[in-house]
């Protein structure tokens, strides 16, 4: 069930070709990661646009409860590191802390 869920999110975003923000997700570069409590990120899109709180009306949040904490984490510093323009940041509306539930690659 998972494989597939990631097959069909993998095939959805593949043929998304904008960059930026809307009210569920960011494509584009990760332009900061801040590795506390939590793991903080910001895109380089308008972040304002997402349909969340932003923790300090700046970061979304990867919380140290999620199921996949590193695997996204490992995801999101590869793009952050080869400085892909691709990665896609997908948020749970209407959370306090612009709570991150998934990302993929979207090259």
């Amino acid at each position: 069930m998972k494989k597939t869920l990631l097959i069909a999110m993998v095939l959805f975003f593949s043929s998304v070709s904008w960059a930026g923000c809307d009210t569920k997700r960011c494509i584009g570069k990760v332009k900061r990661l801040y590795v506390s409590s939590a793991i903080y990120v910001e895109m380089d899109g308008d972040m304002s646009t997402l349909n969340c709180n932003l923790v300090s009306n700046v970061y979304a949040s990867l919380r140290a409860d999620h199921p996949l904490r590193a695997e996204v984490y490992s995801a999101l510093l590869a793009g952050h590191t080869s400085g892909s323009d691709g990665i896609s940041v997908r948020i749970s509306e209407g959370t306090n802390d612009c709570k991150i539930s998934y990302v993929s690659s979207i090259q």
